[in-house]
């Protein structure tokens, strides 16, 4: 029906008038609001319309010789790329600084980590290692001679 369709309508036009209304009433500016128009104050009229029906031609300018400004241009584009330049490298050496202190972090860090699982390994791996020693010890004893069958 047609409240479904301007549905939005029933609580979007509210808001928006009651909080434009409370906003100028907190601030003090319901006169503002009340009186606002599209139209502009005659004073600014005055002012916008030309008051002649010829557009008014910009006044040139001397142009500068092209020899003077070339060293000046070139100058200046030099001092321009050698600044950032400067900043480039400084900008590099930051990172690289940063990067080889990252770095060193992540060795210190793997290392303290590696150091109890090589602890661990070693740990574990003694127990293994004597149990194959003993193994290897048994099989390479002589077996014992028995009596040698004479005929």
């Amino acid at each position: 029906g047609i409240n479904a369709e301007y549905g939005a309508l029933l609580y979007l036009v509210p808001a928006c008038l009651l909080s434009s209304f409370f906003t100028a009433f907190f601030r003090g500016e319901l006169v503002e609001l009340f009186s606002y128009t599209e139209e502009l104050p005659e004073k600014k009229k005055k002012k916008e319309t030309p008051k002649s029906s010829k557009p008014k031609k910009a006044a040139k300018s001397p142009k500068p010789a092209k020899n003077a400004s070339a060293p000046v241009k070139k100058q200046e584009q030099k001092k321009a790329s050698t600044a950032v330049t400067k900043t480039q490298n400084k900008a590099s050496t930051a990172v690289t600084k940063t990067q080889k202190k990252a770095s060193t972090a992540v060795t210190k860090t793997q290392n303290k980590a590696s150091t109890p699982v090589t602890k661990t390994q070693n740990k574990a791996s003694t127990p293994v290692a004597k149990t194959q020693k003993k193994v290897q010890a048994s099989k390479t004893v002589a077996p014992k001679n028995k009596s040698h069958k004479s005929s």
